[in-house]
């Protein structure tokens, strides 16, 4: 709490390729558009696929998102994203996405009926003309 000017002796800023498909199989993956930053080993990511057509992913999988930027911290702390802003999607009621320790992916997620959660089935999104963006903040390893 001063003016003196800190400089960060680790920050970094850049894009990566965010691929969405089944947490199983690549068939009708689709790549998006990712931005992250990175301050210490707080990692920052925006991600986006517009107008994607995921007719071609197989039912009744995991929505899964791969290629982060960086390996998430291994611990028991699992952070979500935000909700996702969606068009032609079928949308479930306060969907997110999360991310599990030691990894660079993230898997969909609803509240099921207020006991649980329970994964965004690939079903959800084999539509075309897809849009989904959100963002999610983490701690890398």
């Amino acid at each position: 709490a001063s003016n003196v000017s800190e400089l960060l002796d680790d920050y970094e800023e850049g894009t990566f390729t965010p691929t969405l498909r089944s947490s199983s199989v690549t068939t009708g993956q689709q790549s998006g558009i990712g931005t992250y930053t990175k301050i210490g080993n707080l990692v920052h990511v925006n991600i986006d696929f517009e107008s994607k057509d995921f007719t071609g992913i197989p039912n009744s999988h995991v929505v899964q998102i791969t290629g982060l930027p960086f390996n998430s911290r291994n611990t028991t702390h699992t952070p979500t994203s935000t909700v996702p802003m969606t068009y032609n999607v079928y949308t479930r009621e306060n969907a997110a996405f999360y991310m599990g320790a030691n990894v660079a992916h993230i898997n969909g997620i609803y509240p099921n009926s207020g006991t649980g959660w329970s994964n965004i089935p690939t079903d959800d999104i084999n539509q075309s003309n897809v849009y989904l963006n959100f963002s999610l903040s983490y701690t890398a390893a």
